[in-house]
């Protein structure tokens, strides 16, 4: 059961044009219900994927905004409130609506809680988020711009139409870049899509073959890697990640990725040092991001738990 925790009128007031405001306050846990009203009220949907009774970034999202008195009233004159929760204690729910949320995980390719999907009234995302600190107006505003960014997609399809060749190719791939999903999701839904750019992108140069192009790069080097290791030939590992590193593909999380698999190569063959000091290289190239700073609290604990062990 969701609470209402009263908040300044500012708060409501500051939300912008994308989402008004409506008198609703109601969530719901039938998903093709929810469907078929966002269908005949022109609405999208907002779908929250939760553990209502056990997951703690759950329970602050729902405290910080779903719960807070201006959110119905700020959302859902555009949006269908969908809850799909995943309790502890099964008894809550139905035996269909457990059935059905399961469905739901595996078909929105669901990895972890909370996980806010942005649905289209034909149940297809456009966009995804999950807990967001500061309360109810920056989530707002980070919700209005993914509303945005759906309007900047369908502005680029519809000029894509008029396209052929390469240039048709770019527009669509833009479009896809502008929701930001997840590239499980992205072929999930967009499949199709996917296929078409990549047909017409004979030169690979769309933002999603370069995504292809780098995603196969590094499996292929990721194999290499491990069949090195499996062979102990770990000199050569060396080479190989030194070669990859000046692949022009390797930039960003990508880059990453090769140092922490270069970098599980060397404490494998036993040069942790080495191993913990191309982890500081894979922090270097994003040091503010999120997957900086669980390596940084790996190499703490890798390094607490040798001082142990040679204690």
């Amino acid at each position: 059961m969701r609470s209402i925790v009263q908040i300044p009128a500012l708060a409501v007031l500051l939300l912008g044009s994308v989402l008004p405001l409506s008198a609703s306050d109601s969530w719901s846990s039938d998903f093709a219900a929810s469907r078929q009203k966002a269908e005949s009220e022109g609405k999208s949907m907002l779908l929250d994927f939760t553990g209502s009774d056990w997951c703690s970034w759950c329970h602050r999202l729902s405290n910080e905004v779903f719960d807070q008195a201006g959110f119905e009233e700020a959302i859902s004159k555009n949006f269908v409130l969908v809850e799909v929760d995943f309790p502890q204690n099964k008894s809550i729910l139905s035996q269909e609506t457990i059935e059905q949320n399961n469905t739901l995980a595996k078909q929105f390719a669901i990895k972890g809680y909370p996980t806010i999907l942005l649905c289209d009234a034909e149940g297809i995302p456009y966009g995804s988020t999950g807990y967001r600190a500061g309360g109810l107006e920056p989530y707002m505003e980070h919700l209005n711009l993914m509303v945005a960014n759906k309007s900047k997609r369908d502005e680029l399809l519809k000029e894509a139409k008029s396209k052929s060749g390469f240039e048709k190719a770019d527009l669509m791939s833009r479009a896809l870049d502008e929701m930001e999903l997840s590239e499980e999701l992205t072929t999930k839904f967009y499949g199709d899509l996917e296929k078409e750019i990549l047909s017409l992108d004979t030169d690979r140069k769309t933002s999603l073959a370069k995504r292809v192009d780098t995603k196969a790069h590094l499996e292929t080097f990721s194999d290499k890697v491990k069949k090195l290791v499996d062979e102990k030939k770990f000199d050569e590992v060396d080479s190989v990640s030194e070669e990859m590193m000046k692949d022009p593909l390797m930039t960003g999380d990508a880059l990453q990725r090769v140092y922490m698999i270069h970098a599980d190569a060397q404490i494998a063959a036993g040069n942790k040092e080495a191993g913990y000091a191309t982890l500081e290289k894979a922090i270097a190239v994003d040091p503010k991001g999120q997957k900086a700073e669980l390596l940084r609290k790996f190499i703490d604990v890798r390094r607490a738990n040798d001082a142990k062990s040679s204690s």
